[in-house]
């Protein structure tokens, strides 16, 4: 428990120093001027892939696979791209930049707090609707060293992809330019 709080005031303190919790820096990389958001994210769902596949087989982490309901996906999908190119921010980035003062993130932190309750609330009416549940679906395999093997590949996809994006685009520590003129 205190290496994952570690872990996450680390990365909190990275998206600061580069700026991911900035509407312009999340909105530049939803109109593909600046990458940074992506090659933060790429590098820290790689590491937490490593680190979770270590934690699972020390025993210190339960893999609970959730069932694959299409419809479910695609309107929590819409819902959250619509919800992020309205703030400016993604869930993560949210309280980061409610602890920096942004107001607006608090505004869009009880929104997504008050539409997670009334998900809840209507579910029972809304479950027919979300599709036909297809089961637990993942990549894993009962032996560790595929398992290994699997996590190592898409680690290394991940990191690979971050570092191209890097060598391709490379971001400036402020938001991208342009990202306010091409919003108008």
């Amino acid at each position: 428990m205190i290496v994952a709080f570690l872990a996450g005031v680390a990365f909190a303190l990275i998206a600061r120093w580069v700026g991911i919790t900035r509407f312009e820096r999340i909105i530049g990389f939803g109109l593909l001027l600046d990458f940074t958001v992506a090659k933060i994210l790429l590098v820290a769902i790689g590491t937490s892939a490593l680190a979770f596949f270590v934690e699972y087989q020390l025993g210190a982490a339960v893999l609970e696979v959730k069932p694959l309901l299409i419809g479910g996906v695609v309107a929590g999908g819409v819902l959250f791209g619509v919800g992020m190119a309205l703030l400016g921010y993604c869930p993560g980035t949210m309280p980061m930049a409610l602890g920096e003062g942004s107001l607006d993130a608090g505004v869009g932190l009880a929104g997504g707090l008050t539409a997670g309750l009334l998900y809840t609330l209507v579910y029972p009416w809304v479950a027919p609707w979300i599709g036909p549940d297809l089961g637990a679906v993942n990549l894993y395999v009962q032996d560790p060293v595929a398992c290994a093997l699997i996590v190592a590949v898409f680690a290394a996809v991940l990191f690979a992809a971050a570092f191209w994006l890097d060598r391709r685009r490379p971001s400036a520590p402020e938001p991208a330019a342009g990202v306010e003129s091409a919003m108008k």
